[in-house]
């Protein structure tokens, strides 16, 4: 017997939730020399490059081959979740093994802060970087975050056109 299909938000919330926990669960003391901070900035800038790379796939693949409209979105989502995870801890790590970097940043609740206020691109000022390689991961995950708006910007027109041009076909083949 089959499963039932878990809906489609639904899945996208638990994701998200399981990320969360993941994020919380990494322990705060792995990190704490000049080592560590080199690791972090690598691990990030690998991990920012990487997470670009599969939603520019993505977004191409959504176009080349069709396919499901709600899959596709789900899989931006959960790469703009881990994009968001990647640069968090990135930052947190860095704030904690390297002193003058981030302002502010002191939890990882700040790193997770910082992370998504500069991805809807607020920027209140109270979290921000100080040290070059901040600035340099900052403008990194800027990058990342014109990559992935544009993506996801890109992916819902897409599908914004569809429903309106299959619409459009119903109401054309509806008897006057």
């Amino acid at each position: 017997m089959r499963r039932p299909a878990i809906h489609p938000a639904l899945r996208s919330l638990l994701s998200l939730v399981l990320l969360l926990a993941i994020y919380y669960a990494v322990p705060e003391g792995i990190f704490g020399s000049t080592v560590a901070a080199v690791i972090s900035i690598a691990t990030l800038v690998g991990g920012g490059a990487l997470l670009a790379w599969q939603i520019t796939g993505q977004v191409r693949r959504q176009f080349r081959d069709g396919g499901d409209d709600a899959v596709e979105l789900q899989s931006v989502l959960l790469l703009a979740y881990l994009g968001v995870i990647v640069f968090a801890l990135g930052y947190f790590f860095l704030a904690r093994s390297t002193d003058g970097q981030m302002a502010g940043l002191r939890t990882k609740t700040d790193a997770l802060y910082f992370t998504v206020s500069t991805l809807g691109t607020v920027g209140f000022g109270d979290i921000h970087p100080v040290g070059q390689a901040a600035r340099a991961l900052v403008t990194a995950q800027i990058v990342f975050n014109l990559v992935f708006l544009g993506s996801l910007a890109r992916l819902l027109t897409g599908q914004l056109r569809q429903r309106a041009e299959a619409r459009r076909h119903t109401q054309d083949d509806q008897p006057m």
